[in-house]
């Protein structure tokens, strides 16, 4: 009867043990990395890049492209991270959820601008990102405009297999001008304008 009780016993821990496991693996694989809700407050975080699964089409850029290292830090005065540190920083995308724009810093030494494609080489190469409610973004821009006054923008929209990386090279060549090559923010802000004007115009029993 004792032969018979101890494999019984044991099973039964086993199996406990393995369903905790497995509640525990579905509870933390379903928590949220990154805030759901509106910010308030601007505030840093170290980051480790995602690997993500190949796909064809339109692929648009997130915070989820990252997972967070240690705790985040506020940033309480927008205006003098800008004037101390805002050209670490390079815009990401917009995170729909915060209403926050996300910038990222790249790991030291790399050089952004030598990757043919701009967006791969921020989400590749972040160290940190920068969370901004956009109802501070004037700050920030008020904080560089002095500094960056002199600049002038220029986009040049493409299509696929157009040209766009020799000719991104060409302009770097030259003394007066720099380029980058595929910078997707403005391309996730378009797409989600034009997904939210249809969503006016389509009844919602047909969404």
């Amino acid at each position: 009867m004792e032969s018979l009780t101890v494999p019984v016993t044991t099973a039964v821990i086993i199996a406990i043990a393995a369903a905790v496991y497995y509640i525990l693996s579905w509870t933390t694989a379903r928590k949220p990395l990154w805030p759901k809700t509106k910010q308030h407050t601007a505030y840093t975080r170290k980051v480790t890049p995602v690997k993500t699964e190949f796909r064809i089409g339109i692929k648009f850029h997130h915070l989820n492209d990252f997972a967070p290292m240690g705790e985040r830090q506020p940033v309480h005065d927008v205006s003098t991270f800008f004037a101390s540190r805002g050209n670490e920083f390079s815009v990401y995308t917009i995170d729909w959820e915060q209403e926050a724009v996300v910038l990222i810093r790249p790991l030291d030494g790399i050089d952004l601008k030598k990757h043919p494609f701009f967006r791969e080489a921020q989400r590749l190469n972040a160290a940190e990102v920068l969370v901004l409610p956009l109802e501070q973004l004037q700050t920030a821009v008020d904080a560089i405009s002095d500094k960056v006054a002199h600049v002038q923008q220029v986009f040049v929209n493409i299509t696929g297999r157009c040209g766009s990386t020799l000719l991104t090279r060409a302009v770097e060549a030259s003394s007066v001008a720099q380029a980058v090559n595929e910078v997707h923010m403005p391309v996730d802000f378009s797409i989600q304008i034009s997904r939210f004007r249809r969503s006016l115009l389509v009844p919602a029993v047909l969404r």
